[in-house]
């Protein structure tokens, strides 16, 4: 990985016949909140793959959509990871109106999902959103936090979800929430 990369505009891979791959790589990066990242399947077919990976810590906050063909096809795939820390104030899509929705995975070394206030801190932009996450639900198949170190999940406000969320360690200690979720201030 080299250099920052910022994304503040339209990156489209999208086909009629099937969304295309998005691979956006570099030691920071940062997704701002007017970046439209989309590899939908425009007619048919299967929704395409986004992948941005940072080396050292990434900032998600744009909109990103991987999905399938209005007249049939499966959502795609969006990964959203940073080797050490990740912010995730953003929204992804891989549904499918005549298809299966696709999968949406955030994978950082460590990942602090939080709602409501916190005191100002230098790092704040580095949380993953918790009422983020619960829209997702709505919008993806599955969505999955899967870090290598842990998860520290706390709010102060209660955010729901209606769908599948996943929350995984390298370690092999697994969560799985299924239907509505709802944190009141809790360590998982």
């Amino acid at each position: 990985y080299a250099g920052k990369v910022k994304v503040s505009g339209t990156i489209d891979a999208s086909g009629a016949a099937g969304g295309g791959d998005i691979k956006v790589t570099g030691e920071d990066i940062e997704v701002t909140n007017t970046a439209f990242v989309t590899a939908d399947a425009t007619n048919t077919g299967n929704g395409g793959s986004i992948y941005f990976m940072g080396g050292n810590k990434a900032i998600y906050s744009g909109n990103f959509a991987a999905r399938g063909g209005l007249n049939g096809g499966n959502g795609g795939f969006v990964e959203l990871s940073a080797k050490n820390a990740l912010g995730y104030d953003g929204a992804v899509t891989t549904m499918a109106v005549n298809g299966l929705a696709g999968s949406f995975l955030l994978d950082p070394e460590f990942a602090i999902i939080h709602s409501g206030w916190l005191d100002p801190i230098s790092w704040y932009d580095l949380i993953i959103k918790a009422e983020n996450l619960a829209d997702d639900m709505h919008r993806n198949g599955t969505v999955t936090v899967q870090a290598n170190q842990f998860i520290d999940v706390g709010t102060d406000l209660p955010f729901f979800g209606n769908g599948d969320i996943n929350l995984a360690t390298y370690n092999y200690q697994t969560w799985g929430v299924t239907g509505y979720i709802n944190f009141f201030g809790v360590q998982i």
